[in-house]
């Protein structure tokens, strides 16, 4: 990559910006892909150590939008558990999945995937359809241990029969995020603090008292975990690329764990010299500087940053 000549945007109340990027990749905690051969009764976990076990009417079939996918019927209590793991409480995160149901299905109560306990206000979950006051009918929506409306709500209908993408974007403090089927994001609300719960992470489940109960009819493909927030760019290439994943956190280029206004000088360099960027910040990826994931660190690349920043 050549050196570019330095250039600075403004920020809010006269706050000088550059841009630039770093620290070890970081893709996804856990991703997985329900390529199983039929027959086959746990799930690997390609990006992580948490294998998922299959119960009752759960089975891997063909048909999936990579491969083979995840077949469930809440009547045969088919979920599958990968334990207690994945609690996400005080940091950002973000949760994907493909998801199919029968033409037109409207059954409340439809959980694609869950980190919670029911009745209690904590965990998170992407949800199908109306769940008491949560959600809306051919929605799907994104529970943040929120109260009722405070979840963010898609606006497309996803009970087509059609394979659709529903992402969870949370970053704490700022917001709560869904989109489906790409960018942009459907919906935005105030983030709430995640509370931690002992229940199962589970696909197509929810935890009553301590046990697991089946609770989407369906099918589920492609399910990624992140410790971090995903962009909009992310999202979108995940859409266009379900088996692939991304780094991240974009942005974080002092490689504190966190995208603030302390990676404004380090993104500067990444962008302006990023052989000192190397040096500066070793151990670093300088990718986290590609926001908008064309393979390259350019001037293409700040006002996405800024955006970031600014969220």
């Amino acid at each position: 990559m050549h050196k570019h000549q330095h250039r600075v945007v403004v920020l809010g109340a006269g706050i000088l910006a550059a841009l630039t990027y770093c620290g070890a990749r970081a893709d996804a905690v856990a991703f997985w892909h329900f390529d199983e051969a039929p027959g086959a009764t746990v799930a690997a976990d390609s990006a992580g150590t948490h294998p998922g076990t299959l119960f009752g009417s759960a089975a891997f079939v063909a048909g999936g939008v990579s491969g083979n996918a995840l077949s469930v019927t809440r009547a045969g209590n088919g979920y599958v558990t990968m334990g207690d793991y994945f609690r996400f409480v005080g940091g950002d995160f973000a949760v994907v999945a493909w998801a199919r149901t029968a033409p037109g299905d409207q059954t409340p109560d439809y959980f694609v995937l869950a980190k919670h306990r029911a009745t209690i206000q904590q965990g998170y979950l992407l949800g199908v359809n109306v769940s008491g006051a949560y959600g809306a009918v051919d929605k799907a929506w994104f529970y943040q241990s929120s109260q009722a409306g405070g979840e963010p709500r898609s606006t497309t209908s996803v009970n087509d029969g059609n394979w659709h993408q529903i992402v969870g974007v949370y970053r704490l403090g700022r917001y709560a995020r869904i989109f489906v089927d790409g960018a942009p994001y459907e919906d935005s609300r105030t983030a709430v603090f995640i509370g931690g719960n002992a229940a199962s992470f589970a696909i197509g489940a929810i935890d009553f008292n301590g046990t697991l109960q089946g609770y989407f009819t369906g099918w589920v493909d492609e399910v990624q975990l992140y410790g971090h927030f995903l962009t909009a760019a992310q999202v979108q290439y995940l859409f266009e690329h379900p088996s692939q994943t991304v780094i991240g956190p974009l942005g974080d280029l002092d490689c504190n764990g966190a995208v603030d206004f302390d990676d404004i000088n380090a993104f500067v360099l990444a962008l302006s010299d990023p052989d000192a960027y190397a040096l500066v910040y070793p151990g670093c990826n300088i990718a986290r500087a590609d926001f908008n994931l064309d393979g390259a660190v350019n001037f293409d690349d700040i006002n996405p940053f800024v955006e970031v920043l600014s969220e």
